[in-house]
């Protein structure tokens, strides 16, 4: 039986190197690059030498510090060559002609009913919240494609609806396709994502589309223009007549700016994103949250202490 963990030890070992080298043509020593970077000087040491992995926000942290691209450090895509068949990986090539056809008029397939697609999307979160994601792949490029060739033909009444599922599937191959290192695609998808989301009935649903965008501009070290994102999801929120839904919404959207605010090591900044969190996460729930004020400004040391050190 082969060893799953040699793969990744050698990922974590080759991206080590790689920040240790970019370190030293940019001239900086690992204290020097830790403060720049606002990571922890420990966690410099473990990563170069390849004991710890680096998160991608400690990626994104340091290529902001070097003034280097994400992709720089990471070498990606990597893997997909000699990916094993039953691999998330492996299914990449198959997601990225998806993409590229995706808004091609006349693609090669049938019309399917609205209903079986729906069906389809809740089996992806299904496998997603149990962490099947190689599944979630491999369903991905067929259902793009069918939900593109629904929302091509349905007659406009019900194109808002093919538009919010199509949405949502480009909203699973966003975070995969990112954590896989295939950043072009996850930008593509995040695009797609977010315009679909705008066009359809659920400003909910187009507000959760700019939450995701905000990930992503986290894991690129755009912590500012991640802020401002989040703001604007914000005032898409306010179209939504689902008061507790909206709320949950808010206080979503609310702790993202707090991991944000975190990675700039605003402090304060990140106690009032917290605070706001807490506040509509009650509102949105019938019970009381456990989550006060105290509870909140606890849980900004942590985010950022957790963010120093990871």
């Amino acid at each position: 039986m082969e060893d799953d963990s040699k793969p990744e030890e050698s990922n974590a070992t080759r991206i080590g190197q790689r920040i240790a080298e970019l370190r030293k043509l940019n001239g900086a020593s690992q204290t020097g690059l830790a403060g720049r970077a606002s990571v922890s000087y420990s966690t410099i040491c473990k990563v170069e030498s390849g004991e710890r992995a680096a998160t991608p926000t400690v990626v994104a942290a340091v290529a902001r510090a070097l003034g280097v691209n994400v992709t720089d450090i990471t070498e990606q895509p990597y893997g997909a060559w000699n990916a094993s068949p039953e691999s998330e990986q492996a299914a990449v090539p198959a997601i990225r002609r998806a993409l590229v056809e995706g808004e091609d008029p006349d693609l090669d397939v049938p019309t399917r009913d609205l209903r079986q697609l729906r069906v389809e999307i809740s089996q992806l979160k299904e496998w997603d919240r149990r962490g099947k994601h190689a599944e979630v792949a491999r369903a991905l490029p067929d259902l793009v494609r069918h939900l593109h060739r629904a929302h091509n033909d349905l007659p406009t009444q019900q194109q808002g609806v093919a538009a919010e599922l199509l949405a949502s599937a480009y909203s699973f191959a966003v975070i995969g396709l990112y954590r896989l290192g295939h950043l072009d695609l996850a930008h593509l998808a995040d695009e797609r994502a977010r315009k679909l989301a705008a066009g359809g009935r659920d400003p909910l649903r187009a507000a959760t589309a700019e939450w995701n965008h905000a990930l992503i501009l986290l894991f690129d070290g755009s912590y500012r223009a991640g802020l401002r994102t989040l703001d604007r999801a914000h005032e898409v929120v306010d179209q939504s007549t689902d008061g507790r839904a909206a709320a949950a919404v808010r206080g979503a959207l609310h702790l993202r700016a707090a991991i944000l605010a975190a990675r700039m090591t605003d402090r304060a900044l990140a106690d009032g994103y917290l605070v706001e969190a807490s506040a509509w996460r009650y509102r949105g729930r019938r019970r009381r949250t456990s989550m006060g004020r105290s509870s909140a400004l606890r849980m900004s040391t942590s985010i950022v202490s957790r963010f120093r050190s990871s």
